[in-house]
């Protein structure tokens, strides 16, 4: 029932989106036909508990489409494109390009290229390139080039290439290259070609420190 209402919500939204792009030509004969089309583009097929789609939302046991706004699945939600879309799964999230709002899975959570609000996850939680407001995971939580707001892990906590706000983990808070703001490990902060505010480590810790490991004595 869910998808069935889902359905219907989205080829409006789309429908009424056309209609007024088109509304100096419009004719009922075009109406029906970008109906029809609108309609079979954001279908939701199901094979067997899988749903998939190309412009629909969905949910099911696996839900994959080309762009969404709108995945929650048991095992797996994935889209290729997204804009300020909501994607919850059970096992793994994942976003090719663009704009996700919100992101939660069982196990783990990527977003390819682009821009993440939130991200939590029970293993890993990860950017590719872009910006990620908020990251929370079970085991690492990354970033390999671009921006990270908010980074709280159980393990490692990294940006590659870029700046970290607030790196929290339970191992080890890492930044290659660029900026970090706070630092707090249980095991080791550590930057390697890049400036932290400060770092904090056990009792250790350091402001304005460059280049630098600090580790749990």
């Amino acid at each position: 029932m869910e998808n069935i209402g889902l359905f219907f919500i989205t080829v409006g939204a789309y429908f009424g989106l056309w209609s007024f792009l088109h509304r100096k030509k419009l004719t009922l004969k075009k109406a029906i036909s970008a109906l029809g089309i609108i309609a079979v583009l954001c279908a939701p097929f199901n094979i067997s508990g899988n749903v998939w789609t190309v412009l629909g939302n969905a949910s099911g046991k696996n839900v994959h489409s080309v762009f969404s706004v709108y995945q929650k699945a048991n095992g797996n939600t994935v889209t290729l494109l997204g804009l300020g879309s909501y994607q919850r799964a059970g096992r793994n999230s994942i976003m090719g390009l663009g704009i996700a709002g919100y992101q939660r899975a069982g196990r783990n959570v990527v977003m390819g290229l682009g821009i993440a609000g939130y991200q939590r996850a029970g293993r890993n939680a990860d950017t590719i390139i872009g910006i990620a407001g908020y990251q929370k995971a079970g085991e690492d939580a990354g970033i390999v080039i671009g921006v990270i707001g908010y980074q709280k892990t159980e393990e490692n906590a990294y940006t590659v290439l870029g700046i970290a706000g607030y790196q929290k983990a339970g191992e080890d808070a890492e930044v290659g290259l660029g900026i970090a703001g706070y630092q707090k490990a249980e095991r080791k902060t550590e930057i390697i070609a890049a400036i932290a505010l400060y770092q904090k480590v056990g009792a250790n810790d350091r402001a304005f420190a460059v280049a630098s490991s600090l580790k749990n004595n």
